[in-house]
């Protein structure tokens, strides 16, 4: 646990002291961003998605590109690079140093067309989803990143490059589809326009207590594909949830900062609208399919980069004293956020943190798949009760 905190305090006094004298520093910069790439492609048995995608990666020695034999029904193009890899390369770990090297090269050209506080956006990233999205949802990951590409040349108008970027993302996770909501800019900027009526919408439905996922689920679950039915027959039995003071704490928050964001930022540029896009998407779904945090939780994990970028251009153009205060408030925020997912009783995944530098220095494979074990039958035995 020690060690994720102690990452958290580095990138958070990065931001602080970036944020308070104004400088970017490359050097800086680059090193925070080696360290955020270095944590997830260098895991040795470390998170909650390794036992489940190794188990995945190995059936690729045995039967070439034939039937899947997974645990979970994979998509067409994560199965093709698990069969590319496995034949050149032959390592599993590979999977996790390809996938956090193209996610982090990803941030960081999303990063680099925002000209901000970069150590903010990542401190934020870190303590919101990191361990999620990076050590936690493999293919979803590789999917959100292809739609930052996306982002980025919908901003200069190559829109078919968008769009190629867009449906490759599709292709390593189909939930990614829900994504495309985001270049719905005619829509956004009307939202922009009365971003106070459009919260209070969500929030009166959000305290109604009436969810819609739990129907849109079971239609989907319906489906004539054997494929998406069979997914949701996967997830459905841990999807199922009510609102919590957790999570409309955290609606709240996300709906403040949306709107301090938006009437800051008077006038926005492509870029920035499409960054809003984001956050509008996650604000709705996170108010109206509270029920299966799995729907919000999806666009989330897209959203949290364009709602660090926003809220740090936004920080950018105040005084040093709001500054100062806006700095201290967000540490504290992803402070907590850290502190809420470090002390869940299913985080046994996560703690020690296991690299596999250690494994090739020691020989020593850790205790990760005791602790993959334990997760799983805690997981089975709460979905029993």
């Amino acid at each position: 646990m020690e060690f994720y905190f102690f990452i958290a305090i580095l990138f958070g006094a990065a931001s602080v002291f970036s944020g308070i004298t104004s400088r970017r520093t490359p050097a800086l910069n680059t090193l925070l961003l080696i360290i955020f790439w270095s944590i997830a492609a260098l895991r040795y048995d470390t998170g909650y998605d390794w036992l489940v995608y190794k188990n995945y990666f190995n059936q690729f020695f045995e039967n070439s590109f034939g039937p899947s034999t997974g645990i979970v029904p994979m998509e067409p193009l994560y199965r093709l690079a698990n069969y590319l890899i496995a034949i050149t390369l032959g390592d599993f770990q590979f999977i996790f140093l390809a996938v956090a090297t193209f996610n982090t090269w990803a941030i960081s050209k999303l990063l680099k067309e925002a000209n901000t506080n970069k150590a903010l956006c990542l401190f934020l990233y870190f303590c919101t989803i990191y361990l999620a999205v990076q050590m936690g949802v493999t293919r979803q990951s590789i999917a959100i990143s292809f739609f930052l590409l996306a982002i980025l040349e919908d901003a200069k108008e190559n829109r078919l490059r968008a769009l190629v970027f867009c449906l490759l993302g599709i292709g390593f996770h189909y939930s990614a589809a829900m994504y495309l909501l985001v270049f719905l800019r005619g829509l956004t900027r009307k939202i922009l326009r009365s971003p106070r009526i459009f919260c209070g919408i969500l929030l009166t439905i959000y305290i109604s207590g009436i969810g819609l996922a739990s129907l849109l689920i079971e239609t989907i679950s319906r489906s004539s594909i054997p494929f998406i039915s069979e997914k949701i027959a996967f997830y459905l039995p841990s999807g199922l949830s009510s609102r919590t003071p957790a999570s409309a704490a955290y609606l709240l928050i996300s709906m403040s900062v949306f709107l301090w964001t938006n009437s800051t930022i008077q006038k926005k540029n492509r870029f920035q609208e499409l960054l809003f896009g984001a956050i509008v998407l996650q604000i709705a779904l996170e108010s109206l399919f509270f029920d299966v945090p799995l729907f919000w939780n999806r666009v989330q994990y897209l959203a949290v980069l364009p709602q660090a970028i926003l809220l740090s251009q936004t920080i950018d153009r105040k005084n040093l004293a709001t500054r100062a205060v806006s700095l201290a408030a967000s540490c504290a925020f992803g402070v907590a956020l850290l502190t809420y997912q470090l002390t869940n009783p299913l985080i046994a995944p996560y703690i020690p943190y296991y690299s596999y530098l250690e494994y090739m220095a020691t020989g020593y494979p850790g205790t990760g798949m005791d602790r993959a074990i334990q997760y799983y039958e805690t997981v089975d035995s709460a979905q029993e009760q």
